[in-house]
């Protein structure tokens, strides 16, 4: 939004203006407000050889000279400490060395008008390489939600339009509303779509039923799409709702949604009990979905459904461990969402993720070594990427709108 500003002021003519001052008045000298400055992240964790974006805030500096960046808290050269690089006035993005440091590096930007203000950021290098291989997500960064993949790094982003991989990273299932303005009779309805990885050949899957009149319970919606280890099945949310038979039957309030379980192309639905947010084992045996304010867990047939969790917090977005021995899960435990890490029988809850931030679903990677989710601790959702416990937090996008909803390529 463009603001203008109209000033209003007296002719004076060819008149000099001159000030006088009365008897007793005494200038008042300016208020001098000082400089103060401020680097965004404040905290970080880098993992060896990754790097972190900072930002820095200057405040009642009237000229914008900005600050200088700088190294500090260690001593030994960039192969010890690591490096800046893509330095602006603001700026500045931090690259880690290839050994841990002894000690914590500081990432200080310095005012230019004022050298006494300072803000210093620490970092803490651990160990671990960058992650490898290719995440898919959710963006807005198109103006309107899309589906994009790029390197785990976070380099080579490019729009897709999909969510959720097969095995063997060959095709994308992935979920919209094909049908904004819906025809008088019908539902505007959410739905699974299958695509290559290279776009081609999209298209929705059989089975959705989203017109009103075709028999008692009626298949309206599917969302949240999980492949099989096997990508021969979908598991999905579905959507139903009792209609009274013949075309102009009415259709009454959708029912909370079922785990539903299909072959890949859509056709052979069946229903395996209420649940959203479905997640295979990565033996195919069983599936984990979020079930009211719990995780819970089921056999792939819909049998031995149990719960995981118990405790009175939202718990949801459970995610396998590639070995099957783990559940990362999300929970509002602490008052807001974080992250959690349990074993397959529910035992042993960690937090992974400890502040005041909102955290999304987490996604494991293949090789079991990462776990990519989102987060908006940096003021809005990014994807960020962690080691199984909780350490080397590193941010791998970096936009002014929605990044979110990883899932790892295999």
């Amino acid at each position: 939004m463009r603001h203008s500003i109209s000033t209003r002021g007296t002719a004076l003519g060819l008149l000099g203006l001159a000030v006088a001052w009365g008897c007793g008045t005494e200038l008042t000298p300016p208020v001098s407000v000082p400089i103060s400055v401020t680097v965004s992240p404040p905290t970080v964790s880098v993992v060896t050889g990754g790097s972190e974006d900072f930002s820095a805030a200057v405040t009642n500096d009237p000229a914008a000279k900005g600050v200088s960046w700088s190294i500090a808290e260690c001593t030994g050269g960039a192969a010890v400490c690591g490096s800046l690089t893509n330095i602006t006035n603001i700026t500045a993005t931090y690259v880690a060395p290839a050994t841990v440091p002894s000690s914590a590096v500081g990432v200080t930007a310095t005012s230019i008008a004022d050298a006494t203000k300072s803000s210093t950021a620490i970092v803490g290098v651990v160990a671990g390489g960058p992650a490898t291989g290719r995440i898919a997500f959710a963006s807005y960064r198109s103006f309107c939600t899309e589906i994009w993949s790029m390197k785990a790094d976070g380099s080579n982003a490019v729009q897709l339009t999909g969510l959720g991989d097969t095995p063997d990273g060959s095709k994308i299932a992935f979920y919209y509303a094909p049908n904004g303005n819906p025809p008088p009779g019908s539902y505007v309805v959410l739905d699974v779509f299958v695509m290559n990885r290279d776009r081609s050949d999209v298209h929705e899957l059989a089975g959705l039923y989203g017109t009103y009149g075709r028999g008692p319970l009626t298949l309206v919606g599917r969302y949240d799409p999980a492949w099989s280890p096997d990508g021969t099945k979908l598991a999905a949310a579905g959507v139903f709702v009792y209609c009274a038979p013949g075309p102009g039957g009415s259709c009454g309030t959708p029912l909370p949604p079922f785990i539903t379980v299909m072959n890949a192309d859509g056709s052979g639905l069946v229903a395996r009990g209420y649940g959203q947010e479905p997640a295979w084992s990565p033996d195919g045996t069983k599936i984990a979905f979020t079930c009211g304010i719990a995780i819970c867990v089921m056999n792939a047939d819909g049998t031995g459904r149990t719960n995981l969790t118990s405790d009175s917090s939202s718990n949801s977005g459970p995610a396998w461990s590639p070995d099957g021995t783990k559940v990362a899960f999300r929970s509002n435990r602490p008052g807001h969402f974080d992250l959690y890490v349990m074993n397959a029988d529910g035992s042993g809850v960690t937090a992974l993720t400890v502040d005041t931030a909102t955290e999304g679903r987490p996604a494991w990677s293949p090789d079991g070594k990462k776990i990519a989710f989102a987060s908006n601790r940096d003021g809005n959702y990014e994807i960020y990427i962690m080691t199984p416990d909780g350490s080397g937090v590193m941010r791998v996008t970096n936009n002014t709108v929605f990044d979110g909803r990883p899932a790892w390529a295999r």
